[in-house]
């Protein structure tokens, strides 16, 4: 699903591995189902439509939170836009039972 960080030979790989060793960080992985699920609730609840790339960096720190210290401070790096790979988003999009013609049908 997320093809862009889905390589055999990623781009400063080895730079990438000396900093996970020196600040003992980890690596971990997230399914295609997770991924869609965090690309969702980031388009609800941020307003951020991004691709599956870094929706995956979402769904990794919800794996995971909570083994967080309650003080840690986590930043989540979001800029590719979901626009990229809208296929991908529409997994996530269930189609309404009916549709809702004006605002009179809400209330």
């Amino acid at each position: 699903m997320a093809d862009s960080i889905c390589v055999d030979v990623p781009r400063n790989g080895i730079h990438a591995l000396s900093l996970l060793k020196k600040y003992n960080g980890r690596v971990i992985t997230v399914s295609d189902e997770k991924i869609i699920a965090a690309q969702a609730r980031l388009s609800r609840s941020a307003g951020r439509f991004t691709e599956p790339a870094r929706a995956a960096a979402f769904a990794g720190f919800l794996k995971v939170q909570k083994e967080l210290p309650r003080d840690a401070v986590v930043v989540i790096l979001a800029t590719g836009n979901g626009l990229k790979d809208s296929v991908s988003a529409a997994k996530a999009v269930t189609i309404p039972e009916r549709v809702i013609r004006s605002l009179g049908e809400i209330v």
